[in-house]
């Protein structure tokens, strides 16, 4: 087990999702394989990382907001810790954006009396205190906003909006008297805006009528037709798609029952036809043994094996038993021909061929020596017996002869 990961480093150390961020550390994987595991910010980025060498990688973060630690993990090392912190924060995305994820779109700012900016994307609200803000040399530092706010933000359009951040951001080097100033000044456009709501009431009070008629007669709409079908129509529509359903399968049942038998039916020839090679090798096998051709019987048999040799089909497996057990009765056949004797060389050496490339179990080259041993042996013990017997014969004729010959000659004297 080699040392964890250390990520000492990264560029840039902030960006919306899909930034792509460079990491630097010691210990970071010998190789791509060697990298499972990637978070920046609690995000998973393995799918987008690219590992350089054993101190740098390439990858592009997550949906992720807010600041965390950049963890990688190694087969080598397991996981390692991180030194440094990368920060994730969201853009405003409008339509002409682009963007590496999905963000939701922020609803564009209402102006007073209701109206709505033309071009909500380029919108930059003006200071709600009338004051003039301060240039970038007088900001306060965005790390320390952070710290301070860490679930907050300075944008006037957002949810978590913080007065305090903003202040902090805009006028963190105004005086007192000018924040009470911008103060009544705030207060001062509030109300002008009620009164400006009031008025724009008044200019247009036709069209406003206008669009309250409109209401009424849509809730009049509503309640007639509730009247006529109910306030809950969706069980009488459930019930009218049911029996529709019903009448249907009783129209084309028996139709799409005969459709399913013939599509099997075609699914079976088709694979009868795709696989003929298969369905057929057992009858072929008993016709080339038959004939003698061997040799076609193994190449087939080798063929076989090869493309349906781990089949989980039980078709095919019930297929294949058979083939195997007329091969168990070839083997044992031709076992049988290579021990009877007599049979000449070539004729053995092609039985023993056969045996090897059906894996015959037993040794088929020594099993064909012994059998030849045996049959030369007992052919010279036929031949040793036979002289014997035959030279036996001649001493017992010569002895015979000499008897013979005594005996004549004992009669002459």
């Amino acid at each position: 087990m080699g040392p964890p990961p250390v990520v000492t480093g990264i560029s840039p150390k902030e960006g919306p999702p899909g930034t792509r961020v460079t990491i630097r550390g010691e210990f970071l994987g010998t190789s791509a394989i060697d990298l499972i595991g990637l978070k920046i910010c609690g995000c998973d980025c393995l799918l987008s990382a690219e590992w350089k060498s054993k101190n740098k990688i390439v990858a592009r973060s997550g949906p992720c907001k807010g600041r965390g630690d950049i963890i990688v993990t190694t087969r080598s090392g397991g996981e390692g810790t991180s030194t440094v912190q990368f920060r994730g924060y969201h853009e405003s995305i409008g339509p002409v954006k682009e963007s590496a994820v999905w963000v939701e779109e922020a609803a564009p700012p209402s102006l007073p009396w209701g109206r709505r900016p033309m071009s909500p994307t380029t919108y930059t609200p003006p200071d709600p205190l009338g004051l003039s803000t301060e240039g970038d040399d007088c900001k306060f530092p965005e790390e320390e906003l952070n710290e301070m706010f860490p679930d907050g933000s300075g944008k006037l359009s957002d949810d978590n909006f913080q007065p305090g951040w903003y202040l902090l951001e805009h006028h963190s080097n105004t005086s007192y008297e000018d924040l009470k100033a911008g103060m009544v000044f705030l207060q001062r456009k509030v109300e002008s805006q009620k009164e400006g709501q009031l008025s724009f009431l008044k200019a247009n009070t036709g069209a406003v009528m206008d669009q309250l008629d409109r209401l009424v007669l849509l809730k009049n709409m509503y309640e007639e037709d509730e009247r006529k079908n109910g306030k809950e129509p969706l069980p009488s529509l459930q019930a009218a798609i049911e029996e529709s359903i019903t009448l249907a399968d009783s129209l084309f049942s028996e139709i799409l029952s005969r459709k399913d038998n013939a599509d099997k039916t075609r699914e079976a020839l088709s694979l009868l036809t795709r696989h003929k090679f298969l369905f057929q090798l057992p009858a072929s096998i008993d016709r080339n043994i038959r004939k003698k051709e061997y040799d076609l019987v193994v190449n087939d048999y080798t063929r076989v094996k090869n493309l349906f040799g781990n089949t989980d089909v039980k078709l095919f497996q019930k297929i294949l038993a058979e083939i195997d057990k007329k091969i168990e009765d070839l083997k044992e056949k031709l076992y049988t021909r290579m021990k009877t004797m007599p049979i000449n060389v070539q004729e053995q050496t092609k039985y023993i061929r056969l045996l090897i490339s059906l894996n015959w179990e037993g040794d088929a080259a020594w099993v064909a020596i012994t059998s030849r041993k045996e049959y030369l042996m007992s052919l010279m013990n036929k031949v040793k017996d036979h002289f014997k017997q035959k030279e036996e014969q001649e001493s017992n004729e010569k002895g015979k002869r000499k008897s013979k010959e005594s005996e004549w000659l004992g009669g002459w004297g």
